[in-house]
């Protein structure tokens, strides 16, 4: 909530012409009104500064995710993806790393590739990013992300590891005696394997449940807490936490990030809370009793925060202000 500040009056240009017309013919000394103009145009300026300022703490606003993120090759070198121009930003022999006029980065293999190891990127808070693979699989990722990949995927399997939020569009690819690769993601808990599908990992590192959704195609998770594996169907989602469990997922909802919405249905304030932490890198607190209370609705990801909570809010369940980058949550008082 905006605190109350006092707002001093505009005077126009015709104001101080009539206040300095008064003046001269009260007085009748060319030092008076020398006196009278200077501090007219004291009092004109003090005023215009005291309208910048105001205006600038009124216009301050938390706003939502960018794209921006870090690239670090196997070598140690990183690129900052925030700042970095459309257009060719690694070129060796053997890979070459553009960015699309679109924001995109795009990996391509071009040779035989000598050193090993594993490429990564990663997304702050209130960043989010997209790449194309060496293989042509595109990912995706939500703030406060990584994923990590070979420099060159190997002819037997294809491997990723990632935490947070990710959706892969993965691309089939076969090797020199035509057998599929099969493509692989790893997380803290679970592996899933992949053949050619779209499917959404969330698996961030504080959260005690970890999620594999399945858009279009198949995947098989196993869960690494649990001697257990599954073959998800498309509408379908594994969930790893006690045990893992199928249950059918919630696709609009569920995905509405990548589409840049955010989408509840009867989501508990609880879940809802840290979405906006981590997509507009604020903190937030919120009493215990009222985690519970269940919201839905549709919002874009792209407004200012203060937009947000304020529709949060005119939902009359809750209280929600927004001071120095924290969401403040209180009991809405019964009139």
């Amino acid at each position: 909530m905006k605190s109350q500040k006092k707002q001093v009056p505009f005077l126009d240009g015709s104001n101080w012409s009539n206040i300095f017309h008064l003046s001269l013919q009260k007085t009748s000394t060319a030092i008076a009104a020398a006196i009278v103009l200077l501090c007219m145009i004291n009092a004109f300026w003090l005023l215009e500064r005291t309208q910048v300022d105001a205006t600038q703490i009124e216009t301050t606003q938390v706003l939502p995710a960018q794209e921006r993120a870090i690239l670090t090759l196997a070598d140690g070198r990183s690129i900052d993806l925030d700042s970095a121009v459309s257009g060719i930003l690694l070129q060796d022999d053997a890979i070459r790393i553009e960015r699309s006029n679109d924001g995109q980065i795009q990996y391509s293999v071009q040779g035989e590739i000598k050193a090993k190891g594993n490429n990564n990127i990663r997304t702050p808070r209130a960043g989010t990013y997209s790449i194309v693979l060496p293989d042509g699989t595109k990912a995706w990722l939500n703030a406060e992300s990584s994923l990590t990949y070979p420099v060159q995927f190997s002819d037997q399997e294809r491997r990723v590891s990632m935490t947070g939020e990710v959706f892969f569009q993965v691309t089939k690819q076969y090797n020199k005696k035509k057998a599929l690769i099969p493509f692989y993601v790893m997380t803290k808990d679970q592996e899933v394997e992949v053949l050619g599908t779209q499917f959404n990992i969330r698996a961030y590192p504080n959260e005690e449940e970890s999620r594999a959704i399945l858009a279009k195609g198949s995947i098989r998770v196993r869960s690494l807490r649990h001697a257990q594996t599954v073959l998800l169907n498309p509408g379908e989602q594994a969930v790893i936490a006690d045990d893992l469990r199928v249950l059918p997922a919630d696709l609009e909802s569920q995905l509405a990030w990548k589409e840049g919405d955010f989408i509840f249905h009867e989501e508990p304030l609880s879940k809802v809370l840290p979405m906006l932490a981590r997509w507009y890198d604020v903190s937030y607190s919120c009493p215990k009793e009222l985690e519970g209370i269940l919201l839905s609705g549709m919002l874009s990801r792209r407004q200012p925060l203060t937009t947000v909570i304020s529709s949060i809010a005119a939902t009359h369940q809750v209280n929600l202000i927004l001071k120095e980058r924290r969401i403040i949550v209180s009991k809405r008082k019964e009139r």
